[in-house]
């Protein structure tokens, strides 16, 4: 009972401490008046801070019956206004049909981004991406 109390204290304090120092959020995806967002074939196009939790992906059964779970977490900080760094890992499983499972993480991939421009009056941006790494086996 005691520890659950804690908890229950710790979390309102982490709570009242995260709704009073958090800063303006600042919207991003805007060119002038048209918003770029991320989809499914596209990643985000702007440099931003930004936390993916587990972004859980199960494919449709594949031909030869086999399925597969993928579990991933990306983290993207900006270093200045224009230059980012991004980071992930994933987990996956696959089973095929009548063998045992595999489970295990990919490769650890990390990166930078680095915004061109931005023209609103256009509606037009840039971003590159002149590092990409990935450590492991994929």
């Amino acid at each position: 009972m005691t520890s659950f109390r804690f908890a229950a204290g710790a979390a309102c304090v982490a709570l009242a401490l995260a709704a009073l120092l958090t800063t303006k959020a600042a919207a991003h995806g805007f060119a002038g008046q048209r918003f770029f967002p991320a989809t499914i074939l596209t990643d985000d196009p702007f440099v931003a801070d930004e936390i993916s939790l587990p972004t859980v992906t199960r494919p449709p059964t594949s031909f030869d019956r086999s399925q597969e779970i993928d579990i991933d977490v990306d983290l993207a900080k900006r270093i200045t206004p224009d230059l980012g760094f991004t980071i992930g890992q994933g987990w996956t499983h696959l089973k095929p049909k009548d063998l045992p499972g595999v489970t295990g993480l990919s490769g650890l991939h990390s990166g930078l981004q680095y915004q061109l421009f931005i023209d609103g009056p256009h509606e037009a941006l840039g971003l590159v991406r002149p590092a990409e790494h990935s450590l492991g086996l994929e």
